[in-house]
């Protein structure tokens, strides 16, 4: 149960590099997360992700997440009109 809380940050994270890596590569990138799916529990979790091309060992990756939650906050505001005098 120890650090259970985090485990939903580092999948979001996570999610949120294998997303980017989908828009920018395409159908490149799918195959590597196919891969990366069939493993199934075969693997470590980090070892598994390395074949999704993902190093959570790195800050890029939370900083991709951080970068895309600040994008959804500020899209919010727009479309809420919080930033409108």
């Amino acid at each position: 149960m120890n650090f259970y809380v985090y485990k939903y940050a580092t999948c979001i994270s996570a999610a949120s590099s294998i997303v980017k890596k989908i828009e920018e590569r395409g159908d490149e990138y799918i195959a590597k997360y196919l891969r990366f799916l069939s493993l199934g529990g075969s693997m470590s979790p980090l070892d598994s992700l390395a074949v999704a091309g993902i190093d959570l060992t790195k800050p890029n990756v939370i900083k991709d997440a951080i970068d895309d939650f600040e994008a959804a906050i500020k899209q919010f505001r727009e479309i809420a009109g919080v930033d409108k005098k």
